[in-house]
């Protein structure tokens, strides 16, 4: 990218920050876990005083499209006319002919619905061989041994491979508390739970804001001794925040030694600060308040 700027388009300098501190100076917030809400990728990220921190960062691989696509799934996937003919075939009762015909339709039920069966027959060998009982050695616990009665099921045993029930995917309220307590020091975490900012596109959705303080409030631990989660409100459009932020980075004091010159990118790389990197690494570092490495 810094090649297409500086050597195609032909900038004289560029600067790169990293997106979320960029929001976080775009609200005038020093400290903050920033959600960065895209179309296809969710990131969240926390920054102290000033630092983002790379060991906080989670990327998801889900946005705002995914709900779209949803959405507009849901609605073509039926057709009006055919709802009113199955509803009006399927569900609707003619009452004067269906009580002429049938009375007892309209008496209630004296007696309830029988008891739903109780006995399963377990049709697959492997699970009704692991349901019996089998000779117990005195030096090994009772609950090393399955049996009706409990003890481990056949998935549950060490010496077989663990079934996944459901899908484990996270979630955007998981992501967010595994970022801020990643962090480890209490005092950070609860000034991290009070000080969260939605950005994107997908921030100015209505009641967002209340459902990520109830999810992430509900995803917190009760070994953590948190009670508190507060998404603050964004100073101007979610979407251009971190832009304005990014304008605000580039003009500062301490800023200066981050600017890239052409010459030294197309030439002898590149040197910022006290660091050298070189043009054909992957990952750009500078000082620690304008760059993070992900590696």
């Amino acid at each position: 990218m810094l090649s297409i700027v500086l050597r195609d388009l032909r900038f004289s300098t560029a600067v790169v920050h990293q997106e979320g501190l960029a929001a976080a100076f775009g609200n005038g917030l020093s400290t903050a876990c920033v959600v960065n809400i895209g179309a296809q990728v969710t990131s969240v990220i926390c920054i102290e005083d000033g630092v983002a921190l790379p060991s906080t960062n989670v990327n998801l691989p889900y946005g705002g499209e995914e709900g779209e696509f949803d959405a507009v799934a849901v609605v073509n996937s039926f057709d009006q006319e055919h709802v009113a003919s199955h509803k009006t075939r399927l569900s609707a009762l003619n009452v004067p002919p269906m009580g002429l015909f049938y009375p007892t339709l309209f008496v209630p039920e004296e007696y309830p619905p029988p008891p739903r069966s109780w006995f399963q027959d377990n049709e697959d060998m492997l699970e009704e061989t692991w349901h019996m009982e089998f000779p117990r050695r005195p030096d090994m616990p009772d609950s090393f041994y399955p049996s009706g009665n409990g003890g481990l099921n056949m998935w549950d045993y060490h010496i077989f491979p663990r079934r996944l029930k459901k899908d484990e995917k996270l979630g955007l309220a998981e992501a967010i508390t595994n970022s801020i307590l990643s962090t480890g020091r209490i005092d950070l975490q609860r000034k991290l739970f009070c000080s969260i900012q939605l950005i994107g596109g997908v921030a100015s959705t209505s009641g967002l804001v209340a459902a990520v303080e109830d999810r992430v409030l509900h995803a917190i631990p009760s070994t953590e001794a948190i009670d508190t989660v507060e998404v603050l409100q964004s100073r101007s459009d979610p979407s251009f925040v971190p832009w304005k932020g990014g304008a605000i980075l580039g003009i500062l004091d301490f800023g200066r030694d981050a600017w890239i010159h052409r010459e030294d990118w197309i030439r002898n790389g590149v040197h910022i600060g006290s660091g050298r990197k070189y043009k054909d690494s992957y990952f750009l570092q500078a000082q620690a308040m304008c760059y993070y490495n992900t590696q």
